[in-house]
């Protein structure tokens, strides 16, 4: 519920990159990325190491972005009545071990609650009857940070926008129900989605092949300010608007034309990849968001020739879908559509569905809705622990990072929202410039790190070793970017209670 947490990230060689525009202002640290639990703010680039050798203003460009990725677990002090805690050490019960964190696996079928309570979490809830275990859930995928968009320039506005989105190798078949798209607009904004089975590679100026799965009026709110301390928002399609669609599972591709009335949609002019080629803009374990085509003008049925069209350029907004529509009942992925075994996923069921806070009991017949969430400790009650991440970058900006933004380490906070439980911080990834061996030390204290510059006196030594680095992203891959992880049996596990706490790093 509002507390922070600061970190101290460094190397002891000055190849740890960072973001060096600014979210907020100078007085301000600005909001990099965001979870429904925690905000991971800007913070400072230390130019020298070691940290007490950094007493000098001299040493610091404030505010800069770590790039990386904070892992995390969510509520684990497990209240029976399901509300969040506030508290650590944790009040009722014994918090998650790191022993107990790093052994639970979930289980496919679902386990039975005799005299002791389960060692590990029990099957996925299901969002449809169905006979054996699922693991259909509502998942969303942003493609682009609060940051990107603090970043958006004004004058790259378009009608609308070509994108691709396709399921990566050997994943299931998804269900797209809903699109939120970003702005310039300060009032209100008539749109038209439309989609196809495959690429929209070739389509330029001809709906023929596709179909209208959405239309209306939105209430747009304009772009984000970035010196607004926030999370930035997109524009939702209300669900009543939006017909979902299916993108076959392995590989398969859909394409969405997403179009306002008006020239107000914003997009972002620098590519990741190649103009023959386009990048990935998002990535989740499902799908890809890839980059495509900014239109300039409308209707679609005018825009044939090649000068309405800015390519490649990324849509600024975000994708919700349903992983696994079709349940198989072994758990093996499913690639097919219509479902082979069972009915699919409708939109009534999906809107109609609400999880339970009481686990449910199977009788004769399958419950409706979703039982408990699972559990990551034994308990008396249903808990809503979970293992969650952040990326404070898309693969989209990693693309973009300037080498010459280096230095040996970051400082950052971590804050709990207020009203958020307490969160246990379980693991950092970094991104540097070296492809090799890199020495790295990580360090946290309760509260900011501002005023402490120079000073470790009050900071704990969490991590440190060695590190093989890959170095930067390739701009012109179409490869989702990724960090380099800590190893998990070098982190210490640290707290940010709830209620808007911070830690820093």
């Amino acid at each position: 519920n509002g507390a922070v947490r600061s970190f101290y990230v460094t190397l002891k060689t000055r190849e740890m990159l960072y973001q060096r525009d600014a979210v907020g202002s100078e007085d301000e640290y600005g909001v990099l990325a965001a979870t429904p639990d925690i905000e991971v703010l800007e913070g400072a680039a230390v130019l020298q190491y070691p940290y007490s050798k950094a007493r000098d203003d001299v040493f610091y460009k404030r505010p800069r972005a770590f790039l990386g990725k904070v892992s995390y677990i969510r509520n684990p002090c497990l209240e029976e009545d399901g509300e969040p805690n506030y508290e650590w050490p944790c009040a009722t019960r014994s918090p998650v071990s790191e022993a107990q964190r790093r052994s639970v696996k979930p289980t496919l079928e679902p386990t039975t609650r005799t005299g002791a309570p389960s060692p590990g979490p029990s099957g996925s809830p299901t969002l449809v009857p169905s006979d054996g275990p699922t693991r259909t859930s509502e998942q969303s995928v942003r493609t682009a940070s609060n940051y990107m968009l603090s970043l958006a320039d004004t004058s790259a506005r378009a009608f609308g926008n070509l994108f691709d989105v396709r399921t990566l190798p050997g994943a299931s078949t998804v269900v797209v129900t809903g699109l939120e798209i970003y702005s310039s607009s300060t009032g209100v904004v008539e749109y038209e989605v439309y989609t196809r089975d495959g690429t929209w590679e070739g389509t330029e100026g001809d709906l023929s092949s596709y179909a209208l799965i959405a239309s209306g009026a939105l209430e747009s709110t304009g772009m984000c300010d970035g010196s607004s301390t926030e999370i930035c928002e997109f524009v939702p399609i209300p669900p009543g608007e939006f017909e979902s669609v299916p993108i076959r599972g392995n590989g398969a591709v859909r394409s969405f034309y997403v179009t306002l009335k008006t020239r107000e949609m914003l997009y972002q002019r620098d590519a990741v990849g190649s103009e023959d080629e386009y990048g990935v803009l998002a990535a989740t374990p499902d799908i890809e968001v890839l980059e495509g085509a900014a239109v300039l003008q409308y209707p679609y049925s005018k825009a044939r020739d090649d000068v309405f069209y800015k390519r490649p350029r990324a849509f600024l907004g975000k994708v919700s879908y349903i992983r696994n529509p079709c349940l198989e009942e072994d758990g093996e992925p499913n690639y097919e559509w219509p479902c082979a075994t069972r009915s699919p996923v409708s939109e009534a069921q999906r809107r109609s569905v609400k999880p339970t806070l009481e686990p449910t009991t199977r009788t004769g017949a399958p419950s409706p809705g979703p039982s408990g969430s699972p559990t990551l400790v034994p308990s008396d009650g249903p808990t809503r622990t979970s293992e969650q991440s952040v990326r404070t970058a898309s693969n989209y900006m990693l693309s973009l990072a300037d080498t010459s933004a280096r230095a040996f380490g970051n400082l950052f906070d971590v804050r709990t929202l207020p009203g958020a439980s307490t969160v246990v911080v379980t693991g950092l990834e970094i991104y540097s410039s070296s492809t090799g061996v890199v020495e790295y030390e990580v360090y946290t204290r309760d509260g900011t790190w501002e005023g402490t510059e120079g000073d470790l006196s009050s900071y704990a030594l969490i991590a440190s070793g060695a590190l093989e680095s890959t170095g930067m992203c390739d701009g012109s891959s179409t490869e989702i970017c990724e960090f380099v992880p800590i190893p998990p049996g070098e982190f210490e596990s640290v707290p940010i209670r709830g209620n808007g706490a911070v830690r820093s790093f």
